[in-house]
């Protein structure tokens, strides 16, 4: 089991379509889809099942996202409502992110955002 930062998607909307954008681009980077856009097999010893951890937000727990995750071979998983300790690798990654990089809060153009958000993606999977 690994853990890591797939990507970000600067917006202002929180929408299933966000979360397939993010999961498609994230895949693709990856390397784990066909060049149809299909994922490949994943659930062998060469290729682990993904699964998604994530909150109880209604963007990921939305129908539209659970068939676009199901089509893309990618089990969800969600923590438990009200329960921050579900999702404490979470909260700890964006804890390490606002106390190492405060500057981030501080940014309101978000062509900046993008671009401190991939120097800083580089820096934290080193």
């Amino acid at each position: 089991m690994s853990r890591y930062w797939i990507g970000w998607l600067t917006t202002t909307e929180q929408t299933t379509t966000q979360v397939q954008l993010l999961f498609t681009d994230a895949l693709h980077n990856q390397g784990l889809l066909d060049v149809e856009g299909r994922p490949l097999r994943t659930g062998t010893r060469e290729k682990p099942a993904l699964i998604a951890w994530s909150d109880n937000g209604p963007e990921v727990t939305a129908g539209d996202t659970k068939m676009f995750m199901a089509l893309m071979t990618i089990l969800q998983h969600h923590g438990r409502p009200h329960t921050p300790t579900d999702q404490a690798h979470i909260e700890s990654f964006f804890s390490h992110l606002k106390r190492e990089w405060p500057h981030l809060e501080r940014l309101d153009d978000p062509a900046v955002l993008d671009t401190e958000l991939a120097r800083i993606q580089v820096e934290w999977t080193r």
